[in-house]
């Protein structure tokens, strides 16, 4: 669980970084906004597709099932097997989409439809 919302959080979080270098430093929003505010938000100035609405929910509940394993040591409840297999599965869309955004947050950029950095 740990390393999966790791490699996809890490993957957005510096497609995020790239994209908004030219309008500020850093995004200093936290991962769930990144996922519903950023992310859909930069795919539109950037011509890319919307990362699915079903994807984005099963990523934050990795998250969240992350964030219980590390600071409690385990799961607030049980996790299903199933359960589990949807949130891999999710972890790895958002670290490929992550790559298919920093495809077209660079195009942009080469285009001039988002602003390089400072």
């Amino acid at each position: 669980m740990v390393p999966a919302n790791i490699a996809a959080e890490a993957a957005i979080g510096r497609v995020v970084s790239d994209a908004i270098k030219g309008f500020a430093k850093s995004s200093g929003v936290n991962y769930v906004h990144q996922l519903r505010v950023l992310l859909p938000m930069i795919a539109h100035m950037t011509g890319a597709p919307s990362l699915p609405a079903k994807i984005v929910s099963v990523l934050d509940q990795l998250r969240d099932a992350r964030n219980k394993i590390a600071h409690r040591g385990k799961p607030e409840k049980e996790i299903t097997r199933s359960a589990a297999a949807e949130m891999f599965t999710a972890a790895l869309f958002g670290y490929h989409y992550a790559r298919l955004l920093g495809e077209h947050v660079n195009t942009a950029k080469i285009e001039g439809r988002l602003p390089r950095a400072h």
